[in-house]
């Protein structure tokens, strides 16, 4: 009972550690879509393999076309690297500008003015720039073209941090009422008015519109993230920029705010080991995709949350050394608590040489357990079964000593010294004591490994295999393979706990390698590797049924 008071205080004082409970993590709503973009994020090489293979197909297609095919190829390869690779979309861009040129279309070589233009603002070329705004500029005296021209320089204005309401208000009327082009325009200005709720309403009335494909979900989640935020709603801001992050991860584009932003966020929230690794990702695909604006503010943020991370790896390592230490300290009490019932064992004179016996067995079951924690040093879970069994073993062999002093006590008391000393010298208990150990020795190995005779019987020829009925223990010779699985390798240690003669152990070592299957010399390493994938977990499950392992 000392003994188990003890890990229990142990193991409330590793409780209390700071620390022990783990850092800041995102609010419960949330989880679902972080982990969702966990799952985008696991698979986003596949998906950028399947988008250049795509690309490299539409590229293919360019040989033979006549000039309006052309452009129409050089179009959709604009849009497809868009988002994706600016340098890419700028030189599409500028390749279909050309091919409208010759063929003498004023209006589409005007849009792809305007096309290039949108590339090389998001590429922060600023030479290129004013000569591709330069060109739109000339032609804005189409409506067309105009709108699409005051479109871009709304997202110029924005992306300088000035202004774009003349722009927006121009585009109100510009563009149809019914087009997504007038629905994403009014949102943004409706924020630039502080007209927040509106212009979430305005999404959540245009929800499926907006929304008919993965990229349109991507984007108008986006901006109802910032609404969001806009409005302090915290979660939902981070519900709606996962949401979107998820999309521009598997649409896919590189050029995507909403996991800068969401990283961000979660920084702020203190959820720094995701914003780190959000962080690191986002700032992979920006450098692909080129966009200096995003590099930019990536490269602001992403030392900040370096450092933090590192502050939280260091805080991590500090709380494993501490709990190192609360494992320590458990180790140093249970010493203590097994020395105190050795001690307890050696103050009853008149039982001296049966607790000599009894403390034999117990530091055999310390030296097995050892050994298995050793075997199991990788699963922390396996190594608390086994603090569990070791104080099973403990409680069970003091409570065996305490019933059979008891039961001395009560023989000296009542039948006097004779009776006494005729107890003393009978067998009848550590045999009936030693019979139930080997019954509970057979019942613990063979939850553990309940295809141990089975993969057993695969080591050797079919004729030498050892029979055994269903629900039949072990016997003696299939229990010196038991320990040996278990570790216990030596003969003299196997023998004294069988309890039989060293010859007769290695007879048994000697026959079972002779009707081996495989090299004799190989045959003792095959046995301590069976059931060596599951071993863990059959401990655990044996653990859950009985409450105590063994």
């Amino acid at each position: 009972m000392r003994a188990f008071a003890t890990f229990v205080l142990v193991l409330l004082f590793m409780r209390a550690l700071p620390g022990c409970t783990g850092g800041a993590s995102a609010p419960l709503s949330a989880r679902a879509d972080l982990l969702r973009v966990d799952s985008a994020m696991s698979v986003h090489s596949a998906v950028i393999e399947a988008k250049e293979a795509a690309l490299r197909s539409l590229r293919e297609l360019d040989r033979g076309l006549g000039p309006q095919a052309k452009y129409n190829l050089y179009d959709r390869l604009y849009s497809e690297y868009m988002s994706y690779d600016f340098d890419s979309a700028a030189y599409y861009a500028a390749k279909k500008r050309d091919v409208a040129r010759a063929l003498g279309n004023v209006r589409d070589a005007a849009v792809s003015s305007v096309h290039k233009a949108r590339a090389d603002l998001a590429r922060g070329n600023d030479l290129e720039l004013a000569r591709a705004v330069t060109e739109a500029e000339r032609d804005t005296s189409d409506r067309h073209v105009m709108t699409a021209y005051v479109d871009f320089m709304a997202a110029k204005a924005e992306a300088e941090g000035v202004s774009a309401d003349a722009y927006r208000s121009f585009l109100r009327t510009a563009y149809d009422s019914l087009s997504v082009g007038w629905l994403y325009n009014e949102c943004g200005y409706l924020r630039e008015k502080g007209r927040f709720r509106e212009a979430i309403s305005l999404i959540d009335t245009n929800r499926e519109r907006l929304s008919a494909d993965r990229r349109g979900r991507a984007i108008s989640n986006y901006i109802e993230g910032r609404l969001a935020l806009a409005l302090g709603d915290t979660v939902a801001a981070i519900g709606n920029l996962a949401r979107s992050s998820v999309d521009d991860i598997l649409t896919p584009v590189r050029d995507y705010s909403s996991l800068y932003e969401l990283a961000s966020l979660l920084f702020a929230t203190g959820d720094i080991e995701r914003a780190h690794r959000y962080i690191n990702f986002a700032a992979e695909d920006h450098y692909a995709s080129k966009v200096s604006s995003n590099i930019t503010a990536a490269n602001r943020l992403i030392p900040a949350i370096s450092k933090a991370y590192a502050t939280l790896s260091m805080q991590r390592n500090h709380r494993q050394n501490m709990l190192l230490t609360g494992i320590a300290v458990l180790a140093v009490l249970l010493a203590g608590a097994l020395v105190w019932v050795v001690s307890a064992y050696r103050m009853a004179a008149v039982n001296a040489a049966e607790k000599t016996r009894l403390n034999e067995h117990l530091l055999e079951a310390s030296e097995r357990m050892r050994s298995l924690n050793a075997a199991l040093s990788e699963s922390n879970r396996t190594k608390d079964a086994y603090i569990v069994q070791y104080l099973s073993l403990c409680s069970y062999y003091i409570e065996c000593v305490e019933r059979y002093r008891n039961s001395l006590r009560a023989t000296a008391r009542n039948k006097g010294v004779n009776e006494l000393m005729y107890q003393l010298n009978s067998a009848t208990t550590v045999d009936r004591e030693l019979k139930e150990f080997y019954t509970g020795f057979d019942s613990t190995f063979l939850k553990l490994f309940p295809d141990f005779v089975e993969r057993f019987n695969e080591l050797l020829v079919p004729e030498k295999r050892l029979e055994r009925r269903p629900g039949e223990m072990l016997g003696t010779e299939l229990r010196v393979f038991a320990l040996i699985r278990l570790g216990i390798t030596d003969s003299e240690k196997i023998a004294v706990f069988l309890r039989r003669s060293v010859s007769t152990v290695y007879n048994y070592r000697v026959k079972m390698r002779n009707a081996s299957r495989f090299p004799r010399k190989d045959f003792d390493g095959m046995v301590a590797e069976i059931g060596m994938e599951s071993f863990s977990e059959q401990l655990l499950k044996s653990s859950d049924d009985n409450g105590v392992v063994g």
